[in-house]
């Protein structure tokens, strides 16, 4: 949309944000505040990127500047998955406090799906959330690339990185490709990534091994576990 063409307007939504609050409220302090886009448990996660600190006043500036004050804006929402109505209420709140004015709405999962994977672009930004499995090409590239359609906004420079990352050899080229499309991704502010939550694994007493447990269950080698 032509209002977050302004990096002023960009900038101002991560200034605005208090990533510890989702942190401290919504999961109860059950994860942290994220860095990046890409999970800690994934290969290549930049470990010394800063995220955008929340500054009010600095916010509060930067909309006075790019006249955003009166506008409103539209974030979709997924209604059908934990944390995500309070999560976009708690955002809109947030911006709310440096005047910022956001739609909130909510979406069954098939309408959200079809809405921010679709090509319809009449809307700001939605929330959603994604398992940490394996490589960031798994599934992190195709809200890039089209492959989960046209919902993510991406430099030709971004672009050529996440191409160039598909065409090297070793792990270790593939992660300092990563690590700069990672810090790339955060200077264009393209997305703003906002918690680690984790996961609660809930068995018997008489299951071993579930300390082997360390992404989304879904993507876990259950031939670890053993039972007694």
């Amino acid at each position: 949309k032509e209002a977050l063409s302004d990096v002023r307007v960009r900038q101002a939504i991560a200034y605005a944000l208090n990533r510890q609050e989702f942190v401290d409220t919504i999961v109860e302090g059950r994860g942290e505040v994220a860095n990046s886009f890409i999970a800690k448990t994934i290969p290549g996660w930049n470990e010394e990127l800063e995220p955008y600190p929340q500054d009010v006043e600095k916010a509060k500036a930067l909309v006075a500047e790019a006249g955003l004050e009166g506008k409103t804006m539209t974030l979709y929402f997924n209604s059908e998955r934990v944390y995500m109505k309070e999560t976009a209420q708690i955002i809109q709140q947030q911006l709310k406090n440096v005047g910022i004015t956001l739609d909130v709405i909510p979406l069954e999962s098939a309408g959200f799906f079809e809405k921010v994977f679709g090509t319809d672009s009449d809307y700001e930004f939605y929330l959603n959330g994604y398992g940490a499995n394996g490589d960031p090409d798994n599934v992190i590239y195709g809200m890039y690339n089209g492959i989960w359609g046209v919902n993510l906004a991406i430099s030709d420079e971004l672009a050529a990185k996440w191409s160039d990352a598909r065409s090297v050899f070793t792990d270790e080229e593939r992660a300092a490709l990563y690590k700069e499309i990672q810090e790339m991704t955060r200077d264009e502010l393209t997305c703003y990534p906002i918690a680690y939550p984790n996961y609660v694994f809930v068995t018997t007493s008489n299951i071993k091994g579930t300390d082997t447990i360390k992404r989304t269950p879904i993507f876990e080698d259950y031939t670890k576990l053993t039972m007694e």
